[in-house]
């Protein structure tokens, strides 16, 4: 209902958010709101009514959006494990810290809270192209995976591709491209790996999504011919269940004396978190199968082989 709000800019289907037991409908208007900043609608997937608006300037104080909304904007999930489903919004047109320096914003879907929020800086990094990723630091919460085209940390626009952690918005991985184009297709920038980055589901089984990622400017064998690349999620390690100096349960690749103590605490309590086996089988990945005796011997075995070298 507004001139020029561009409804429909960014959409995405989300789980149920008004209740009535049937997914529910997002949907990006760039240009609505009292600043022009635009604003994300939620809408019945029964009937299409609003259940609510997202708008940057509820979240707080965010002088710099731009395009709230538009083109990446999805279900990121229950990242706060309220039972209810929360929003990616990207903004890629942010100018914080340059044009289209990019910012994201992960919302709660139970109160439409600001959970966190992350900024590009670079100027003209685009920052924010965004997508759904499966549990990649194995704490029980899908990640996002989040790209930065037109990042220079590799040489000028070969891109980069992060991912982050659903719980908190703090660096899970990076991966940087180096890649320039060689003589005689060079046009003085690189590939812009990461122009879009997707979940490419676990190809290998091992139990950890895996990423596909475009560069559609890489120039080997003609000018603009394009690259893709698939990316192997790097494999969990199931005895690491604590980080340095706390006990809140967010691996941090190593496994000591702390680990046991956490894992304790989980088992005698019967958390979720403690059921790693299946049907009798020493399974890290959990078969939901209940907290028995066994998965205090399966994780005692995991703990002895310790994690995998990091890649």
């Amino acid at each position: 209902d507004t001139d020029m709000g561009r409804l429909g800019k960014g959409m995405s289907g989300i789980a149920d958010l008004d209740g009535d037991g049937l997914d529910d409908v997002l949907a990006a208007a760039p240009g609505e709101g009292a600043t022009r900043a635009g604003r994300v609608h939620i809408r019945s997937g029964t009937d299409g009514a609003l259940i609510d608006l997202v708008d940057p300037d509820d979240l707080g104080d965010f002088p710099n959006a731009q395009e709230f909304g538009r083109f990446f904007l999805f279900d990121a999930g229950d990242l706060n494990l309220d039972g209810v489903h929360d929003l990616y919004i990207c903004d890629m047109f942010d100018d914080e810290h340059g044009f289209t320096s990019g910012r994201l914003y992960v919302v709660s879907g139970a109160d439409r809270s600001l959970l966190f929020e992350r900024e590009g800086d670079i100027d003209n990094g685009w920052f924010s192209v965004g997508r759904p990723i499966g549990d990649q630091n194995n704490d029980g919460r899908p990640d996002l995976l989040v790209s930065t085209l037109g990042s220079s940390d590799g040489g000028f626009r070969t891109g980069r591709v992060q991912i982050y952690s659903g719980a908190d918005g703090s660096l899970v991985r990076e991966i940087t491209s180096q890649r320039l184009s060689p003589p005689p297709f060079s046009l003085g920038y690189g590939e812009c790996f990461g122009w879009d980055a997707i979940n490419a589901g676990d190809v290998n089984g091992d139990g950890v999504d895996d990423i596909f990622a475009t560069a559609p400017y890489w120039n080997s064998q003609g000018p603009e011919l394009g690259h893709g690349y698939l990316i192997l999620g790097k494999p969990r390690c199931p005895a690491d269940v604590t980080s340095i100096g706390t006990s809140d349960g967010v691996p941090d690749g190593a496994v000591d004396l702390s680990d046991i103590a956490l894992y304790l605490s989980l088992w005698t309590t019967g958390g979720a978190r403690a059921d790693v086996t299946g049907d009798g089988a020493c399974d890290p990945a959990g078969a939901g199968d209940g907290v028995t005796l066994s998965d205090f011997a399966c994780y005692l075995s995991q703990w002895s082989i310790g994690c995998p070298p990091a890649t």
